[in-house]
């Protein structure tokens, strides 16, 4: 009997999962519109979300980081980084249903491209 009840247990949180999932597909929770608040606030130095700035903030420097194709000076600053990509979203307000990640990316390379 327990092993049964083990059984459904586990097919619950797996039906759970697909759930998520599917309903993960259909809405894209990084959209630029959905994450720009957080950033203008940042770049504004507004107390306003305390979330919403930490998500741009976090997505931002993971951005930094990883992103390749991009020759930022020694010294850059937070304020710099999520300056560039609120200058260049802002810039075109039609791609804002677009994911923040691609954007914020595209604004970096633009801010600090890479000699070559």
């Amino acid at each position: 009997m327990r092993h049964l009840s083990l059984l459904s247990g586990i097919g619950l949180i797996v039906a759970a999962l697909g759930i998520g999932l599917a309903y993960a597909d259909r809405v894209n929770w990084d959209t630029a519109d959905r994450v720009m608040p957080g950033c203008r606030e940042l770049v504004a130095r507004n107390t306003g979300n305390a979330f919403n700035r930490g998500q741009c903030l976090g997505l931002a420097k993971i951005l930094f980081e990883y992103a390749s194709n991009i020759c930022p000076p020694d010294e850059i600053q937070n304020d710099q980084i999520v300056g560039a990509i609120v200058q260049y979203i802002d810039s075109d307000p039609a791609r804002l249903k677009e994911n923040f990640n691609v954007m914020a990316i595209e604004a970096m390379r633009k801010a600090w491209p890479c000699k070559r």
